[in-house]
């Protein structure tokens, strides 16, 4: 079963591919979407925004690393992400105050 060439052959390119996973998460296995919805506001039922959600997903919460981020890139990116949002908000000439990115948006 774990000898046959297309079996080594897949394994090959997914180890390739993990290698190139700078962004690592500290959610388990657990679906985002799944993660977005349980992180939502109790009384008013919104799920927390983009920038707060990968701050959650991507920075350790527990243990003797707690508050570190999973790896540099996170970090990295999660600036980008602040920047981007006050940048967005900035420009955006909404009255209501709430800022709505979407993920190109933030990740730009």
């Amino acid at each position: 079963m774990f000898i046959n060439d297309e079996f080594l052959k897949k394994s090959g390119t997914n180890t390739k591919n993990r290698e190139k996973n700078v962004t690592n998460h500290c959610s388990g296995s657990k679906p985002f979407f799944r993660s977005r919805y349980e992180m939502r506001n109790e009384e008013t039922q919104e799920e927390p925004d983009l920038v707060t959600f990968y701050k959650k997903t991507h920075c350790r919460e527990k243990g003797e690393k707690k508050g570190t981020w999973m790896t540099p890139q996170c970090e990295e990116l999660h600036a980008k992400m602040v920047q981007n949002l006050q940048s967005h908000a900035s420009d955006d000439s909404s009255e209501s105050g709430l800022v709505q990115m979407t993920p190109t948006e933030a990740f730009s």
